[in-house]
């Protein structure tokens, strides 16, 4: 599951930013493994993935993406489905280390990006991702 995050810009917070531009930044994905000819997933079954804030990031309000990237049908361009749900964030404690660069939803994947177009039932895909949190940080 994909996880990023988005910082709010100064002076905002969770509940006014709409999430736009390059502040979105990967802190967590999970992928399959293969053995015996079959592909399992970390999250198969589960009702929660529970993430780690990093540490490294400043104080301050957070939206938080969850996805879950659906490729039993990805074995023809678009046939990737996007799952996701949004939280927001209030994060303390933070070192400030660390000022990740990002990217931008829309505008992050492409329907013809290999990580989501593949023949899913062919012999064990190599190629997979699944699940990201991603979150833009103000």
């Amino acid at each position: 599951m994909p996880t990023t995050p988005s910082p709010a810009p100064s002076g905002a917070t969770a509940e006014s930013f709409d999430g736009s531009g390059n502040v979105w930044f990967k802190i967590y994905q999970d992928g399959p493994s293969f053995a015996g000819g079959q592909i399992t997933w970390p999250s198969a079954g589960k009702k929660e993935v529970s993430v780690q804030i990093p540490r490294c990031l400043p104080d301050g309000y957070y939206l938080l993406r969850a996805e879950h990237i659906a490729l039993h049908s990805a074995g023809s361009v678009g046939g990737a489905q996007f799952y996701i749900g949004c939280a927001q964030l209030h994060v303390t404690g933070g070192t400030g280390t660390v000022t990740p660069s990002g990217v931008s939803f829309p505008g992050a994947y492409k329907a013809t990006d290999r990580k989501f177009f593949l023949h899913y039932y062919d012999p064990p895909p190599r190629l997979l991702l699944l699940h990201i949190l991603r979150v833009a940080v103000f």
